[in-house]
């Protein structure tokens, strides 16, 4: 059989029964018209529409894994927790209710015909689902019965707390409507907490309330007492407000403190009672001002002729004054020009010549710019960015701000290395003249026209100068085609071989030769394959064709070649 495959355009019409198909054919179901449709028990192909089995089970299924696998009976009596699920429900109750009436429950306002879970009655015997309306309201069409609600399930559909809860009603059966008491229990649900005192709850979120963020700070991840102004410290005098913090303190005096028999510091009569021997009184009359009291003979408080001045040389003294005085700084005009300036706040001492000094203003950002510890924490206080607000340092830029002159060129020599060009350039339009084997000019543009070497025409023979020119022409001439060139005596067509094909022979010969490789054979129409192992093979003088296979009696053979 020839290997080269015949269309099926090429077949008479005729009829494939089973018994012509090979049994080790082995076509595969993709090369049949259906067989895309054919479900395989690998599960390679899957159905892409519903199926009825007609009334019949499938049978040996597996334990399920997806959500989407079928599931077995067993499967299904092993998960089932016996629930009634009900049509879902729009709100629950979370109080006491009139059973009447459009009203809003749980921050969702109601419309006639809505179900609602009402579980909170006062009377739990009317506990139940519901159906809203601008009347009394009656209850649903499928939990109006004691037997409807054993095992009832609810899922809450709105709500500001219950959204998305599920709830069951406990009570077993029977139940009797009217009579039996009827409870729910949440069973799932998003809202299982509720914000106590003190919390408010957004979504699956918690957050901490205060009256005011000026006494207590709800921070991300803390909560802290606020501030008040106060710097910590220790302090004889303060202010406390309700809460008991201390809003404001001072370093307080004597004379901010109220008398006491447990206090430090007393009234003058009650340090005149403590004085023995003392006047009846001590007021600014007894006294001579800026003296000094010591106590005089029998005890008693008198004033000294030391004044207050005097006192002061001796202000810090505990041994003997030499030694005092000589722990003491030296005399310097440099610390007396410094003590002689009277220093503010912002202000900034410096030199203006020796021993003599002024104050300069120092602001805010003076001083953040002097304690800066090195140039980059500097350049980040000025706001200067390297490669955004300055330039970077470069050796190359270097090298150009260190040239001398004032015109030229830039012109680097080496590796960042540059000097002045100072030559003339073109620095304006010049006039070009073209000449030769193409001619033309200008100043800002020039059109070129080539020189003519020949005549203009078509040509089936050319001659080309050395610039690839054409310079001449002609037309071609059988004279001018190299020997062997095929020509069309030698070309043959559609030759019938002999023998003619009788289902016996394989060898077939034409009336002349053939250039090696020039022949094509066809078969019925067919382009055969040469070559051993193919179709067929050829051997020459003359041209003889040897198949591979023996043809038919019903045969066509036809050959093309090209005599030599």
């Amino acid at each position: 059989m020839p290997i080269t495959k015949i269309k099926k355009s090429q077949l008479d019409a005729l009829t494939i029964v089973n018994a012509d198909i090979d049994a080790a054919a082995a076509i595969a179901s993709s090369k049949l018209a259906d067989g895309a449709n054919f479900i395989k028990k690998d599960g390679s192909v899957a159905f892409t529409a519903d199926q009825s089995h007609g009334g019949f089970k499938i049978t040996n299924v597996g334990t399920p894994t997806s959500t989407t696998d079928a599931a077995t009976k067993a499967y299904v009596d092993s998960v089932a927790q016996g629930l009634s699920v009900k049509t879902a429900v729009r709100v629950a109750t979370t109080a006491n209710i009139t059973l009447s009436g459009i009203q809003t429950i749980d921050g969702v306002t109601l419309v006639a015909g809505d179900r609602v879970l009402v579980k909170n009655q006062s009377t739990n015997t009317q506990n139940g689902v519901y159906d809203a309306a601008s009347g009394a309201w009656t209850r649903s069409t499928d939990s109006d019965t004691g037997a409807e609600l054993v095992n009832a399930f609810y899922f809450v559909t709105l709500g500001s707390t219950l959204q998305a809860t599920g709830w069951t009603q406990s009570t077993p059966g029977p139940i009797t409507i009217g009579s039996t008491a009827i409870v729910f229990n949440q069973f799932s649900g998003a809202a299982d907490y509720q914000a106590g005192a003190g919390l408010t709850k957004t979504g699956l979120t918690f957050d901490v309330g205060t009256a005011s963020s000026a006494r207590i700070v709800v921070n991300a991840d803390n909560i802290d007492l606020a501030t008040t102004g106060v710097t910590a410290g220790t302090y004889n005098r303060f202010t406390v407000d309700v809460y008991g913090r201390i809003t404001s303190a001072v370093a307080g005096t004597t004379d901010n403190l109220t008398e006491g028999s447990t206090n430090l510091f007393f009234t003058n009569a009650r340090a005149q009672a403590a004085i023995t021997g003392g006047a009846s009184t001590i007021v600014t009359s007894n006294l001579t001002a800026s003296r000094a009291l010591v106590a005089d003979g029998s005890g008693k408080v008198a004033v000294s002729a030391v004044t207050s001045t005097e006192l002061g040389y001796l202000s810090g003294v505990t041994s003997a004054i030499q030694t005092q005085l000589g722990n003491k700084q030296n005399l310097d005009a440099t610390l007396t020009a410094l003590a002689g300036l009277t220093t503010a706040a912002d202000q900034l001492i410096y030199a203006t010549g020796v021993d003599t000094f002024a104050m300069a203003s120092l602001t805010t950002f003076g001083r953040s710019l002097i304690d800066d510890a090195d140039a980059a924490t500097a350049r980040t206080t000025l706001g200067l960015a390297i490669g955004t607000n300055v330039q970077a340092w470069d050796a190359d830029l270097d090298a150009i701000a260190a040239l001398a002159g004032t015109s030229g060129f830039l012109k680097k020599t080496a590796a960042n290395t540059w000097s002045l060009d100072t030559n003339t350039y073109i620095t304006g339009n010049q006039s070009i003249t073209l000449s030769g084997d193409a001619s033309g000019s200008g100043t800002t543009a020039i059109t070129v026209t080539l020189a003519s070497v020949g005549t203009a025409g078509t040509y089936t023979k050319v001659t080309t100068d050395a610039k690839g020119r054409v310079t001449s022409g002609t037309t071609l001439g059988t004279g001018d085609l190299p020997s062997g060139t095929m020509n069309s005596a030698n070309f043959v067509v559609r030759e019938t071989p002999s023998p003619a094909p009788n289902g016996v022979v394989t060898v077939f010969t034409t009336t002349g030769n053939a250039v090696p490789g020039s022949e094509r054979v066809y078969l019925n129409g067919v382009l055969m394959e040469p070559g051993a192992g193919n179709d067929y093979t050829v051997t020459n003088t003359p041209l003889t064709v040897t198949f591979l296979f023996v043809p038919f009696p019903t045969d066509k053979i036809r050959i093309n070649y090209l005599k030599p």
